[in-house]
C-alpha cells in the first residue's frame, strides 16, 4: 500500500513538472483588409522561407522568433499587395497587425480619386502602389 501510494506520488510528480515547463512563448499577429476582414492564407515569410500561414480568421502564430531582436517579415497573398514589415519582437504579449490590400481595392481607391478629380490624392496614393514593398504579387 505504502509502495502504491509512493508510486502514484511520483508520477503525479513528474506530470506536474513536465506540465509547468515553460513554453517558447509565440509572437501573434491579424492580417486585415481595407473592410477590417480577415485575410486568410497569407504567407508570411522571414529571411526567404516561409514560416507560416495565416489561418481563416486572418491570425497568425510565429514561434520561431526570440526576444529582443529585430526582424523584418514579408506577407504575401495572390491578388494582394506584398508587405514588408520591420519590427523589434520585445515583450511576449506583443501582437503585429497587418493591413493587406487586394488589387480590387487599390483599383477602386484609385477611381474614386480619379472620378473626385483629387490629383494630389491620386498621385501620392500612385506613388504609394508602385514603391516597394507595395508591389502586387501574383502567383503563378
Amino acid at each position: 500500500m505504502k509502495k502504491t501510494f509512493l508510486c502514484v506520488f511520483f508520477v503525479l510528480l513528474l506530470c506536474g513538472c513536465k506540465s509547468n515547463q515553460l513554453k517558447q512563448p509565440s509572437l501573434q499577429g491579424m492580417i486585415y483588409n481595407d473592410s477590417n476582414e480577415p485575410v486568410s492564407d497569407v504567407r508570411i515569410y522571414l529571411k526567404d522561407s516561409q514560416i507560416a500561414i495565416s489561418d481563416i480568421y486572418g491570425h497568425f502564430s510565429l514561434s520561431t522568433l526570440d526576444y529582443g531582436n529585430s526582424y523584418e517579415l514579408v506577407f504575401k497573398k495572390e491578388n494582394y499587395e506584398s508587405i514588408t514589415m520591420s519590427f523589434s519582437y520585445l515583450n511576449p504579449t506583443q501582437v503585429i497587425y497587418v493591413k493587406m490590400y487586394s488589387a480590387k481595392e487599390l483599383l477602386a481607391t484609385a477611381e474614386k480619386y480619379v472620378n473626385q478629380k483629387k490629383q494630389k490624392h491620386l498621385s501620392f496614393f500612385l506613388f504609394l502602389i508602385f514603391q516597394p514593398p507595395f508591389d502586387i504579387y501574383i502567383e503563378l
